[in-house]
C-alpha cells in the first residue's frame, strides 16, 4: 500500500485498492473531496 490515508468506508477503500492494483494513482485532494484517482 502506498503512503496515503485510508478511506473510512470499507467499500470505497476496497475500490481504491483495486484501482491502485490496476495501475491507477491516488492523489490527495484539496477541499471537500477525500482524494482523486487518476488513470495511467
Amino acid at each position: 500500500m502506498a503512503n496515503r490515508p485510508r478511506h473510512p468506508r470499507k467499500e470505497i477503500e476496497a475500490a481504491v485498492e483495486y484501482a491502485i492494483h490496476c495501475g491507477w494513482q491516488h492523489t490527495k485532494a484539496t477541499g471537500h473531496a477525500w482524494g482523486m484517482l487518476r488513470c495511467p
